[in-house]
């Protein structure tokens, strides 16, 4: 019975050796499992020096609503719960989201991609943009008059 014991006691010692190197083994693979991350450079500057600079006819070539129709549906829409309901998170101005939404929609190929967006509006990629579209999507803007 003794030497039973023994051998049991060594094999859970060796087991446990065993666990012991891949746990660690897999701590290093994962503390290097992004061996090279590149920061993506990204700016608010157009939106906030560039876009309010603009003309009229490049302001509508790039938002495609004019200045005063935009700020009609930004008053439209400024109060809506999407933005303010209790189980809200910090997010971007409402009249940064409406831009993005209205220039997302004003584009396409490869102009259109999430990340020439994301760098274009200084914010992130990696969810941001679906998450402004599908909130601001949930206004109802169907029945708003352009006209000021």
């Amino acid at each position: 019975m003794i030497g039973a014991s023994v051998v049991t006691q060594n094999v859970d010692d060796e087991v446990d050796e065993i666990l012991d190197a891949v746990t660690d083994d897999l701590t290093l693979v994962l503390s290097y499992r992004y061996t090279y991350r590149t920061k993506i450079p990204k700016s608010r500057a157009w939106l906030t020096e560039i876009l309010p600079l603009l003309d009229e006819r490049r302001f509508r070539r790039n938002i495609r609503v004019s200045r005063s129709q935009f700020q009609v549906i930004f008053q439209k829409i400024a109060n809506h719960e999407v933005f303010h309901g209790h189980n809200c998170t910090r997010q971007l101005p409402i009249s940064t989201q409406l831009g993005l939404l209205l220039f997302r929609f004003g584009i396409c190929g490869t102009g259109a991609s999430i990340s020439k967006i994301s760098t274009f509006f200084g914010i992130g990629d990696g969810g941001t943009i679906e998450k402004i579209t599908k909130r601001v999507m949930r206004v109802r803007t169907y029945n708003i008059d352009l006209n000021p």
